[in-house]
Formats: structure tokens, sequence, C-alpha cells
């Protein structure tokens, strides 16, 4: 019996920006203070760019201060999801923020943009790996 499954990974760009991955080995790890965070070496090119695909997941955030005892608690909510694909073909992937992830906890066809990449004046232009968020009980 033949199968239509291949092994090709398809990403689908749901974030509204390109994103630039970036080998480990392109990198430099920086220290500032408590934080550290991956640079980009100087003349390191992107080993992959995933183009916007055009449609961009959205959930609404809402935050609310309340207090406990005078201190000021930020309650933050998310709202339903718009813009997201039904679950795709086998190896499809959806690369969306994390917001969205926190709202569609069944969905294991999810990925955010994980340990980022910064140029030398301390913008993001990339990444070097993705995260996945896995719920047990699905």
């Amino acid at each position: 019996m033949e199968s239509n499954q291949t092994n090709e990974i398809k990403f689908i760009n749901l974030t509204g920006r390109e994103i630039n991955i970036y080998a480990t080995d392109d990198c430099y790890v920086a220290i500032d203070g408590d934080d550290t965070f991956l640079v980009a070496k100087d003349g390191a090119k992107p080993i992959r760019v995933i183009p916007p695909s055009g449609t961009v997941t959205k959930s609404p955030i809402r935050r609310q201060v309340t207090a406990l005892d005078g201190i000021p608690v930020n309650q933050t909510s998310i709202g339903k999801v718009e813009g997201l694909p039904s679950p795709g073909e086998f190896n499809t992937f959806y690369i969306v923020s994390p917001s969205i992830v926190t709202v569609e906890t069944t969905r294991n066809d999810l990925l955010i943009v994980d340990s980022t990449v910064r140029d030398k004046n301390g913008n993001i232009i990339g990444c070097t790996s993705f995260g996945r968020f896995i719920n047990p009980y699905v």
C-alpha cells in the first residue's frame, strides 16, 4: 500500500515577520549583568529564512490591574485565537507567537521562536531553534 505522506517538513510562518535561523556556531554568548544572550558573529548569515505566510494569528490580550493588600497585581487574559488554520497535513508545523500556544494547548503542531539571536546592537534578528509546548494530557 502506498502512502501520500512524505518526510518533508513544511513550516508555515504565521507571525507576520520573516524568521531567520542561525547556526549556533555562527553565534557567541554575550553577558550583560544577569542576562545572557546569543549574538551573531560578524558576517554571519542565516542558514534558513522562513518568510511570513501572509496570514497572522492574533489573540487579543487584556490586562487588568487589581491589588492584594495594596500591592498591584497585573492580571492577563488571552482571548480567542484568530487566523490559525486547523491542524494541517502530516509534517506541517505552524510558527506562532508564544501567546497563541498558551491558548491552543491541545495542538502539537505549533512552534515558537526560541533561542533568539541578536545583532551587536542588541536587536533580535533571528533564532537558533524553535520551541514547542507539549501538553501531556492530550
